[in-house]
C-alpha cells in the first residue's frame, strides 16, 4: 500500500514540474489608412532668403551726424529721411557759388553791352578790329566763367542734398553703425543698411543630375513653382525666377532662385528654409502615414491588417513626404490598414489585436 501511495506521489509532482506551455498572444498594433490624391512630383532642397533689395548706406560728404531719423528694425519707406549731417558748411558753399555766379553774370552783361557798342564803331573805323577782338574775346570768356559757375551751383547743391540721406526704396532698416555727433567720414562707412522683404527671394541648390529634368519642364509657357516651407510651418508658394548661367564646378550644383510674396513678414533675409520645386502633378497617388514604413533587409515595407486581422507583408518603394505622409509606390490601395505604432512586434501572417491610438475617439 505504502509502495502504491510512494508511486502517485512521485507522480504527481514530476507533472507540477513540468513547464505549462504559454500561448503566444497577438501583438497589439494601432493602424493608420492609405489614401489616394493628386500630389505635385517635385525636386528637394534646403535654401535660404535674399532680400529682394538690399543697401548699404554709406556718406557721400563729410560732416558731423545731426540727427537719426528712423528706429532701427523698423519699416521705411522710400524717401523717408535716415540721417541729416549738418549741412551749413554745404548750405555756405552753395551760397557763396551762387554770389560769384551773379558777380560774373553782371561782368557778362556788361561784356555783351562793350561789344554791341562798338560794333557799330568798328563799321565807322573808330575802334580798331584789334581792339574789338579783345572785347570779343572777354565776352567769350565771361560766358564760358558763367557756365563754370552753374556747375559750381549744381555741385554745390548735390553735396548739400547729400547731408540728408534718405531711403532708397521701402525696406526694414537694421541696426544703426554710428551715432548721433560723431564726424561722418566719406571712407565707404556703412552707417546702416537697409534689406527690401516684400517680395523676398529664396535661393537654393539642386544636383547637377536633374538639371535636364528642370530645363525639360521650364519649358512650358507658365513659370514653374516652388513649395516654400519653414521647418513645421504651413507651405506657401514661389515662382521660380531663374535657373543660373553656370554650375558652381566646386559643388556640382546649380543655383536657383524663387520670389515670393512676404507682405506678413514671414520670411526674412539669410532665414533657413526648405524648398520643392514642383515640376509636375501625379493623379492617384498611394500616400502612407510615414510612421507605418519600416525598413529592413529587402528594402522598405509595411505590414497590411487584413479583413481577418492577420497582418500582411508589403514591400513598397519611397518617394517624397507630403506632410505626415510618404509617397510609395508598391501592392497597396486605398482604404488599407497599416500598422502605424508596434510594427516591431508584427510578424507576416500572424493575427494582431487593433487598438487605437491613445485620445482617439
Amino acid at each position: 500500500m505504502n509502495k502504491y501511495l510512494s508511486s502517485i506521489l512521485l507522480f504527481t509532482l514530476t507533472a507540477c514540474n513540468q513547464p505549462v506551455e504559454k500561448k503566444e498572444q497577438p501583438p497589439k498594433v494601432e493602424v493608420g489608412e492609405v489614401i489616394q490624391k493628386t500630389i505635385p512630383i517635385g525636386l528637394k532642397a534646403v535654401g535660404h532668403c535674399t532680400a529682394y533689395n538690399s543697401a548699404e548706406i554709406k556718406a557721400q560728404v563729410e560732416g558731423v551726424l545731426e540727427k537719426l531719423h528712423y528706429e532701427e528694425g523698423t519699416l521705411v519707406k522710400k524717401g523717408d529721411p535716415l540721417f541729416t549731417i549738418d549741412p551749413r558748411p554745404y548750405k555756405a558753399a552753395l551760397d557763396k557759388a551762387i554770389a560769384v555766379r551773379a558777380e560774373n553774370i553782371a561782368k557778362l552783361k556788361y561784356s555783351a553791352e562793350k561789344v554791341a557798342r562798338y560794333q557799330s564803331l568798328l563799321e565807322e573805323d573808330y575802334v580798331s578790329a584789334l581792339d574789338f577782338d579783345g572785347f570779343l574775346k572777354d565776352l567769350s570768356e565771361y560766358e564760358a566763367t558763367v557756365a563754370a559757375n552753374d556747375a559750381d551751383i549744381c555741385l554745390a547743391e548735390i553735396d548739400l542734398d547729400y547731408c540728408y540721406i534718405k531711403a532708397p526704396f521701402t525696406g526694414i532698416a537694421g541696426k544703426k553703425m554710428i551715432d548721433i555727433g560723431n564726424l561722418i567720414a566719406n571712407d565707404g562707412s556703412t552707417m546702416v543698411v537697409i534689406n527690401q522683404i516684400d517680395p523676398i527671394f529664396v535661393d537654393f541648390s539642386l544636383p547637377e543630375k536633374d538639371f535636364r529634368s528642370i530645363m525639360s519642364y521650364r519649358k512650358g509657357k507658365d513659370p514653374l513653382t516652388v513649395d516654400v516651407q519653414v521647418p513645421n510651418s504651413k507651405v506657401k508658394k514661389a515662382k521660380l525666377l531663374l535657373v543660373d548661367n553656370v554650375i558652381d564646378v566646386s559643388t556640382g550644383m546649380v543655383p536657383l532662385r524663387a520670389q515670393i510674396a512676404n507682405s506678413d513678414s514671414f520670411f526674412w533675409p539669410g532665414q533657413y528654409v526648405e524648398a520643392n520645386l514642383i515640376l509636375k502633378e501625379e493623379k492617384d497617388a498611394i500616400l502612407v502615414p510615414s510612421k507605418a514604413i519600416g525598413n529592413g533587409k529587402n528594402g522598405h515595407f509595411v505590414f497590411v491588417i487584413e479583413e481577418d486581422g492577420t497582418a500582411s507583408y508589403k514591400k513598397v518603394q519611397i518617394f517624397n513626404t507630403y506632410g505626415s505622409h510618404t509617397h510609395v509606390i508598391g501592392s497597396l490601395k486605398k482604404g488599407d490598414k497599416v500598422v502605424t505604432r508596434g510594427i516591431i512586434n508584427v510578424k507576416p501572417h500572424q493575427k494582431c489585436i487593433v487598438v487605437k491610438k491613445e485620445g482617439s475617439k
